[in-house]
């Protein structure tokens, strides 16, 4: 049976001062952390399998009660180390990923990784999707189309 996630954190990984991959690490309900390195690529098709999620749940009106999760997020947060975000190893590269929505209304998400021949399925319940789509494009914002990183536009004259 898939971990349901209790917590998540984010980060950045750069190549050469540019946008590389949105790093996430999962604290699982059994104790365990899941990191993946998500390219641009990956990480908008993550966005585009929430976003259908978030969707599906309106539709249903279903609530999402992320206010419910926001405790146990920042509580539990897992920390990401330097080295994580420079050097992610292969295996927690993600390479593809699908999403289902069950009969309890959670959202498994199926992920494939460089390197590994085994999918890894977590299931996401509807408190933490806002979450995830927060933190990931909060991340994205932070670079430009070329993988810059944004300066904010200092208010001094």
């Amino acid at each position: 049976m898939p971990n349901k996630i209790k917590s998540l954190a984010v980060g950045a990984s750069l190549h050469q001062n540019k946008f590389s991959a949105v790093v996430l690490k999962f604290l699982l309900t059994n104790g365990s952390f899941l990191l993946a390195s998500w390219s641009s690529v990956h990480a908008v098709k993550l966005l585009q399998i929430m976003a259908e999620y978030i969707s599906y749940l309106s539709q249903k009106e279903i609530a999402l009660n992320g206010d419910s999760a926001k405790s146990i997020i920042q509580k539990h947060a897992p920390k990401i180390s330097q080295s994580e975000l420079e050097s992610a190893p292969p295996n927690c590269v993600v390479t593809e990923i699908t999403g289902h929505v069950d009969a309890k209304n959670n959202i498994t998400l199926t992920i494939g990784f460089d390197q590994v021949e085994e999918r890894v399925p977590i299931v996401i319940t509807p408190e933490y999707a806002e979450w995830i789509v927060g933190y990931v494009v909060n991340t994205l914002n932070e670079f430009d189309e070329s993988g810059n990183i944004l300066v904010p536009e200092s208010s001094v004259h």
